[in-house]
């Protein structure tokens, strides 16, 4: 019942989705990290960049775990 419910919401693509959260999620939980582990406040442009793309490769990837499409 929950997958279903997860499935639907990862289908919508509308301002403020579930899909638009968690990748804010990743990207402001990375970005904390790497600063914390580098001792800085802000990235450069190409850590930022990195960040956005390993990322985006999470949510893919939950959402094809998710819509069943990994196999």
């Amino acid at each position: 019942m929950q997958r279903a419910f997860f499935r639907n919401a990862f289908q919508d693509k509308s301002q403020n989705s579930l899909s638009e959260y968690q990748l804010d999620f990743y990207i402001q939980g990375e970005r904390e990290v790497l600063c914390q582990y580098l001792g800085v406040e802000t990235l450069d442009e190409e850590l930022e960049y990195t960040i956005k793309q390993y990322s985006y490769g999470c949510l893919g990837h939950t959402v094809e775990w998710i819509l069943g499409k990994n196999n």
